[in-house]
């Protein structure tokens, strides 16, 4: 069983990027779009999507 890979969704601001979150999923895309329905379940939603930058996080095997 392979596991998605993590991805961290970051607001590009440009003064200071702040980490929206961190989470599992296939792709990027579904990386904001998990971030965005937590997001708005805290009431802290919607989040600005031309404003996210989303990386893969590699992760180290032990």
């Amino acid at each position: 069983m392979t596991m998605e890979p993590l991805w961290r969704v970051t607001y590009a601001l440009p003064t200071e990027p702040r980490v929206i979150g961190i989470v599992r999923a296939a792709t990027g895309i579904a990386a904001v779009d998990q971030i965005d329905r937590q997001e708005n379940k805290l009431g802290r939603g919607p989040i600005i999507r031309e404003a996210t930058d989303v990386e893969r996080v590699h992760e180290a095997v032990e």
